[in-house]
């Protein structure tokens, strides 16, 4: 079992804000009531308040799987600029914000050009890589 997504941030905001929110209690008690073992009770408590839980994983995962495959060559430079600002607009978080911010800019400039020569669509790819590692080091991917 596992707590509603979609809720998740309005929990945190709730609770950073001295109020516990009647749903969570409600979502709560509903969820460790299905755990059997005590093991699985702990380890759902210990969610809470951990900062080193990402909630927008689906969404990280997805930038993360859309940069990789721009790197190993498996998505091409114009349909990565096509798709990847918005999955990055997906997600709630301002570090990674901050770490990606060139990318919507670089592809931008990418879609705007006419022709694309292949120094500058291997420059782009080069840059994005570098990101990646980054964006991979702080989200704490592994393949």
């Amino acid at each position: 079992m596992e707590f509603d997504i979609a809720l998740m941030n309005e929990y945190i905001k709730e609770l950073c804000k001295g109020h516990i929110p009647q749903k969570l209690v409600d979502e709560v008690e509903f969820l460790y009531g299905e755990l059997t073992s005590a093991k699985d009770r702990l380890k759902m408590i210990d969610l809470v308040g951990n900062t080193n839980i990402l909630f927008d994983y689906a969404e990280i995962m997805e930038c993360y799987d859309l940069m990789k495959s721009l790197v190993t060559g498996k998505c091409e430079c114009l349909e990565f600029a096509k798709i990847f600002p918005n999955k990055l607009d997906n997600l709630d978080d301002d570090d990674i914000h901050e770490i990606l911010k060139e990318i919507p800019e670089w592809c931008a400039n990418l879609l705007s050009q006419e022709t694309l020569d292949s120094s500058e669509k291997e420059r782009f790819v080069k840059s994005v890589e570098k990101l990646l590692e980054e964006f991979k080091g702080f989200c704490a991917i592994e393949d």
